[in-house]
């Protein structure tokens, strides 16, 4: 009503919500991560598509959901991570998941991280945080930066706890929390112009 909170989802007793994602082409689609121990405790996606009236549960990971992000042009494509480090990718608006970055005690063996950010402007290019780690993918997930990337030089050696990338179109900026804030700039990748605009018929 504007003027109080309500709960909208409950969760039991030493369960709780993590990561939050409002869908960009309609704000009654929203995705909540965390962790529920209604039964073993385990990594979990709720969805809504009414604005919280009613909740499904879209995904359930080993171990608790850290963050959650949309692409803001295709906005069925989600990605999400979890604190084992692993990272899935949804193409249906999470109606069924793929791994796209195991952690790094599977093969292939390569650093993983539970901290996503993503590019507004530009499709498919997302950034992943971990312990001493800070990559990013320019095609959803099908490759990613290593460990002598510019990108992942110069910070702390731990684990980010947020991470987010602005809309800049000609200088892009990512920033981590560690026990600061740090900064990365440079040249934004350049993107071409494609529209993608979701029907959303509604009753007033």
């Amino acid at each position: 009503d504007g003027v109080s909170w309500d709960e909208v989802f409950t969760l039991p007793s030493d369960s709780y919500v993590q990561a939050l994602a409002i869908a960009p082409h309609d704000d009654d689609v929203v995705y909540a991560g965390g962790r529920d121990c209604s039964g073993p405790c385990q990594g979990v996606v709720y969805r809504t598509t009414d604005g919280g009236e009613n909740w499904d549960l879209a995904l359930v990971m080993t171990d608790t959901v850290r963050s959650i992000v949309i692409d803001q042009w295709r906005p069925w494509v989600l990605y999400v991570a979890d604190s084992g480090y692993w990272v899935l990718k949804s193409d249906d608006g999470g109606d069924s998941w793929a791994v796209i970055k195991p952690p790094w005690w599977v093969p292939p063996n390569d650093p993983s991280g539970d901290m996503l950010a993503i590019d507004p402007n530009v499709a498919d290019h997302v950034y992943l945080g971990g312990y001493g780690y800070i990559a990013e993918t320019v095609d959803g997930g099908a490759t990613w930066s290593g460990g002598s990337d510019p990108l992942n030089m110069g910070t702390p050696d731990m684990p980010p706890r947020a991470l987010v990338a602005d809309n800049g179109a000609e200088t892009q900026t990512l920033y981590a929390g560690f026990s600061g804030v740090w900064a990365y700039g440079r040249p934004a990748l350049w993107q071409p112009i494609r529209v993608y605009l979701p029907v959303v018929l509604r009753n007033y």
